[in-house]
């Protein structure tokens, strides 16, 4: 999840090309309900992956 958060940060760079930041990344243990989210994700994704394996046949 660090990974992800550090990309993010430098996704935000590039784009508006200023390192002012409009937030303070935090270590992952730091957000709440992160793992409710991940798991809420995880779903999602299973889904997508199912519905994509239904449109091909």
């Amino acid at each position: 999840m660090g990974y992800a958060l550090q990309e993010l940060s430098r996704a935000l760079l590039e784009r508006t090309g200023t390192e002012d930041r409009t937030f303070k990344p935090v270590s992952a243990s730091e957000i709440g309900g992160l793992d409710a989210l991940c798991k809420e994700l995880d779903f999602v994704n299973a889904l997508s992956e199912d519905m994509a394996v239904s449109a091909r046949h």
